[in-house]
């Protein structure tokens, strides 16, 4: 989301290479991709499992301590 205006418009296009907009563009995807397992593995497992402890919300509680 942050990229978009980076790489979008008649300025992206006039002044940054096609390639680069478009490693830019996936960069951003890749990030937002990755970032939602990261985001909510941990959520989903704390909802499943909220009184054994794993080693994902261990990390979680050791993060917020």
């Amino acid at each position: 989301v942050a990229a978009s205006p980076i790489v979008t418009g008649k300025e992206a296009e006039e002044n940054i290479p096609e390639p680069i907009r478009h490693a830019i563009s996936f960069e951003s995807g890749a990030n937002d991709g990755l970032g939602y397992l990261f985001v909510f593995l941990p959520v989903n497992q704390h909802r499943v499992q909220p009184l054994r402890p794993s080693a994902v919300t261990h990390m979680m509680l050791l993060a917020n301590s």
